[in-house]
């Protein structure tokens, strides 16, 4: 899910977003993925939204919507984005990639195809990939790949002075040798309109985290007690302004 903030409406005013997997229990062929959105300003949550014409399943073609994790999505302006893989039912490796987007103002709601060399890196990346966006304001994927033996996070950004929909490959940062065991890379959630140009990459078997600034590529080593786990979400906190807020 995705949750969306508006500054023209109170400070309190929020807005979710939420992609539900259902699966028939009888195990037809009648996979939905649907959309639900609630606001502060309602009482009730949406009824359903068709996100996919065609759901993926075992020798049949479709989307398959990732799992759940912090870097399946990112929020762009007014726009929630998710990162959304499309297979042939008899390829093991999906073939394409797209941007699920969807409007937090409008509820309109489309997908946009990855252009193949974006697809491409990602498929390389063994799913090591998530969305976010920089403190520039643009939607950005972030790559994880190995080449001659050097773990390295390959980094493109969305539009640019002519077209806002291209892809462009900005910067490669290779990450420190000791990273050996890298399983997930996680992109930093927004609150409101902050931006951050941070990751945090982290090793399972090391415990060990890194903490990478997308715009300088310098990584520092970061250390949590008893380390940190894909359920992470990082967030930037505004913590003076949040104690206010909640003291007036």
């Amino acid at each position: 899910g995705a949750e969306c903030h508006r500054h023209h409406r109170s400070l309190d005013y929020f807005k979710v977003l939420a992609v539900v997997s259902f699966d028939n229990p009888k195990g037809k062929d009648d996979r939905e993925r649907n959309l639900y959105t609630f606001s502060s300003a309602e009482s009730l949550w949406s009824g359903p939204r068709k996100c996919f014409d065609e759901i993926y399943r075992p020798g049949k073609r479709g989307f398959q919507f990732p799992q759940i994790s912090s870097g399946n999505n990112a929020l762009c302006g007014t726009t929630a984005h998710w990162l959304v893989p499309y297979y042939f039912g008899h390829l093991e490796e999906p073939t394409k990639h797209y941007t699920l987007d969807v409007s937090s103002d409008t509820g309109h709601t489309s997908l946009t195809e990855l252009p193949t060399a974006v697809s491409r890196h990602i498929t390389y990346s063994n799913s090591h990939s998530t969305l976010g966006v920089t403190a520039d304001g643009a939607l950005s994927l972030f790559c994880i790949n190995e080449q001659a033996l050097m773990l390295r996070i390959d980094v493109w950004k969305r539009g640019n002075d002519v077209d806002n929909q291209v892809w462009l490959h900005s910067r490669v940062i290779e990450l420190p040798s000791q990273t050996k065991h890298l399983y997930y890379l996680s992109g930093v959630h927004m609150l409101s309109v902050e931006k951050s140009d941070t990751l945090l990459v982290i090793d399972y078997e090391s415990q060990c985290v890194h903490k990478v600034n997308v715009e300088t590529g310098v990584v520092e080593e970061q250390q949590f007690q008893n380390g940190l786990n894909s359920i992470a979400m990082p967030m930037n906190m505004d913590w003076p302004t949040w104690f206010a807020s909640r003291l007036g």
